[in-house]
């Protein structure tokens, strides 16, 4: 014992020497290796944002001092009058489902614009775009791919269908007739000089000399389909879809093929240069700009700062298209050019391009009132890529709230990927949050983010199948029974019962409604009746055992086959029975639970041509009767008498309704919790992030604009490495356990004496005996 009490401090020194000893010459590897192993999968993380599909892209003909341009985004038609700085979203008697087609401004004045459609013909704007009429008196196609102004006589156009036919207008679009053959399919419109030009699908060139009367066919230009025509008077050029570009001298009809230094000849467009007689630029499917300043004898391309997309490709499309050119280009030297990816602006003659934002990422997709807003005035709004926004004092002011929603935090890796996963689809307050403070955010894909500090941090949850489009539903007795549901475009879906730490899928109802998002409601006599109902494969269907089994209500009526249906259930659900169904077919009505639904008129509006974007019930609806619409292109409708009659109400310009073509499962007209003392109502539909507001019931709105700031794609090294351990925990805890494995065999070295059999310095043999056991133990680790 006295042996044992002399020598332990001794015993004790030499293992701290010893264990100092191995750390410092290893210390630069043990690091390097956490290093290495944390972090060895960093990169730059460089999402691509969605691509935003510029189809139409055209200027003031006073661009240089009025600065205005309009873009077709998506099916939306959007204006600037800044430069393409910041855009407008334009609606007002744009009444029409189908796909914008082509765009066309009068070279004189520019107040004048025609816009065609794929399927419902030509509308007609005389005041700059702000407003529109559909005008298809005479037009003997309704699916129209080109629509053309005279340049010195505004009043005259030119329209082509695309399954043939070109159509005459000398009224500003009025009326219209057939100048040819029903057959004749036209391509491509220019015209100067008093002379009109058009390309047909044949590769046939066709001359008109009195403003598009009468035509008469010169010569064929190639075996291929006229895509684009531009002349300046002396010469006129001639884009095909896959033979180049061809020079036609208009007196002596001498055409040349003019493709020297073009390695693409699919040519989208085609434009003379101002203030210069031989300048012309083109743009081609897949290498964007190319200039000549010889007539075409030669060509340099300027591809500098042009972005291509990889889903162009998957969809068989062109990545460039339309080229726009200032009217005072000698001084400003400005060009747009349209593309699959976005919109470009060149202030270098084309040279050198940027891209601008049209359909901008802060576009607003979902928002939510907290159910104690009367209190504590908070909104909170989710943006189509890379924004979760609160307000704590009724919209006047905001802040950006994405802490835990990193971008390596949703991808669950620090390396790039092709698109930010940002990308968000609805919002929801816990219907307890004065309480719990509770926020749901859903992604666009199979992730949802879960906040218990009133949005201030979020935790990332995912459902247990990769599903598009989620949308959420909170149990009006969240508080108590934590329930909620997550239902998306799979058809799946899932039910939480514990506050969302955990779902499981409950059902799987049929889904062929492609980017519609599941609307979905649920009773407010829940806890007792168990019921639910939201949108699948043929329209409304109803649960009355919380999710578990599913009927369809709707599968008899005209409500299956139509399309953007939306759900609101009555507030007094247990007593009334009563839902509005809107959609593009008109709205629907039942008050008896969906066992029968009626079609409801919208004040005037022909049945035919009522597009619901939305509609609200007022939360006090027992009393008041107070439902709101929103039409496509008409503007809002309220209802006082449960929907017996509606009529227009606020500002037929603003737009209450989701962005075409941008899948969300946002609700664009929401009434104030406290709608009976307040008169409030919230709406969404704007080009930016900004939401609307009225406190008078509707009458008038007024806009909340939010800062314009955005979420930091660069993270703090405190966030990164905080981060890295979260992600990588697994890796850190193998570092640390071959560390482990490595100081038992230096120690094992010296207790099994095995200096004394291999004769080896000890230091040195238990030097490297820990090295070779670390890295062996590293490498075994980190394959399991």
């Amino acid at each position: 014992m006295h042996f044992l009490k002399r020598h332990l401090p001794v015993g004790l020194s030499d293992i701290r020497m010893a264990i100092a000893n191995l750390f410092r010459p290893w210390l630069s590897l043990v690091i390097l290796s956490l290093l290495l192993t944390i972090i060895g999968s960093f990169q730059p993380v460089q999402a691509h944002r969605p691509h935003d599909v510029v189809t139409q892209v055209k200027l003031s003909p006073s661009y240089s001092t009025d600065q205005t341009v309009y873009t077709v985004v998506r099916g939306n038609l959007l204006k600037s009058v800044d430069k393409g700085e910041h855009w407008r979203r334009i609606v007002q008697g744009l009444d029409t489902l189908t796909p914008l087609s082509t765009l066309t401004i009068d070279q004189v004045e520019g107040k004048m614009l025609a816009l065609g459609t794929h399927g419902d013909g030509i509308f007609i704007s005389n005041d700059e775009g702000e407003s529109w009429r559909r005008s298809s008196d005479g037009l003997g196609a309704q699916d129209i791919g080109l629509v053309h102004s005279l340049s010195s006589q505004p009043q005259v156009m030119m329209a082509a269908g695309t399954e043939g036919g070109l159509f005459r207008s000398v009224d500003s679009g009025q009326s219209w007739s057939s100048v040819v053959d029903a057959n004749q399919l036209f391509r491509a419109l220019t015209d100067a000089d008093g002379v009109l030009w058009a390309g047909d699908e044949t590769g046939q060139l066709f001359r008109s000399d009195d403003t598009g009367q009468s035509w008469q066919s010169l010569l064929t230009v190639a075996d291929d389909s006229i895509t684009t025509l531009a002349s300046n008077g002396t010469v006129v050029y001639v884009g095909t879809a896959s033979k180049g570009v061809f020079r036609l001298n208009p007196g002596t009809l001498e055409i040349l093929e003019v493709n020297k230094g073009l390695e693409d000849l699919r040519i989208q467009d085609v434009k003379t240069l101002p203030g210069n007689s031989r300048g012309v630029m083109i743009s081609s499917w897949d290498q964007g700009i190319s200039i000549s300043l010889d007539s075409g004898e030669t060509w340099t391309d300027y591809p500098h700062g042009l972005k291509k997309d990889r889903q162009a490709d998957e969809f068989e499309t062109h990545h460039f298209s339309e080229i726009a050119i200032s009217d005072n280009f000698v001084d400003d030297k400005t060009v747009f050019l349209g593309g699959f990816n976005g919109l470009y602006r060149s202030f270098q003659s084309g040279q050198r391009w940027r891209e601008i934002n049209t359909l901008d990422p802060g576009v607003v997709v979902a928002m939510d009132i907290s159910p104690n807003y009367g209190e504590d005035g908070t909104l909170a709004l989710t943006t189509y890529v890379g924004k979760i926004m609160t307000s704590n004092d009724q919209g006047k002011t905001w802040q950006l709230t994405m802490n835990g929603a990193e971008v390596p935090r949703l991808n669950r890796s620090f390396k790039e990927t092709y698109q930010d996963p940002r990308r968000f689809f609805d919002i929801a307050f816990s219907p307890d949050y004065a309480t719990d403070k509770t926020v749901f955010t859903a992604g666009l894909w199979t992730k949802f983010l879960r906040s218990t500090n009133g949005a201030k941090s979020w935790s990332i949850h995912a459902l247990g199948k990769e599903a598009r489009g989620l949308t959420l539903l909170l149990s009006p007795e969240f508080g108590s029974d934590k329930t909620m549901y997550v239902g998306n475009q799979a058809g799946l879906l899932f039910r939480s019962t514990n506050g969302g730490k955990t779902l499981k899928e409950v059902a799987k109802l049929p889904w062929k409604r492609g980017n519609d998002s599941p609307s979905m409601v649920i009773s407010s006599g829940f806890a007792e009746d168990r019921t639910l109902y939201v949108v699948a494969e043929t329209g409304v269907y109803k649960s009355t055992d919380a999710g578990e089994t599913w009927q369809s209500t709707t599968e008899a009526s005209s409500i299956a086959t139509a399309g953007n249906l939306h759900i609101e259930i009555s507030p007094d659900y247990p007593q009334d029975q009563t839902l509005f169904v809107s959609s593009y077919d008109g709205l629907f009505r039942t008050t008896d639970a969906g066992d029968s639904w009626q079609s409801v008129a919208i004040a005037d509006i022909a049945p035919d041509r009522a597009f619901l974007e939305g509609v609200a019930i007022s939360p006090n609806y027992a009393a008041d009767g107070t439902v709101m619409v929103s039409l496509r292109g008409k503007g809002l409708y309220k209802s006082v008498d449960k929907g017996e009659s509606f009529a227009p109400i606020g500002d037929a310009s603003l737009a209450f309704s989701r962005m075409y073509n941008v899948p969300c499962a946002g609700r664009p007209i929401e009434f104030s919790p406290n709608y009976a003392q307040d008169n409030t109502i919230f709406g969404f539909g704007t080009a930016n992030t900004d939401i609307y507001r009225s406190i008078d019931g509707g009458s008038t709105w007024e806009i909340l604009a939010t800062p314009d700031v955005e979420a930091p794609t660069e993270i703090s090294t405190l966030k990164t490495v905080a981060i890295a351990i979260e992600l990588y925990r697994g890796r850190i805890l193998k570092v640390l356990l071959a560390v482990i494995v490595a100081i038992v065999a230096y120690f094992a070295v010296r207790l099994l004496r095995i200096d004394k059999i291999i004769k080896l310095n000890r230091r040195l043999l238990q030097l490297g005996t820990a090295m070779v056991s670390f890295v062996v133990a590293l490498v075994v680790l980190l394959k399991i």
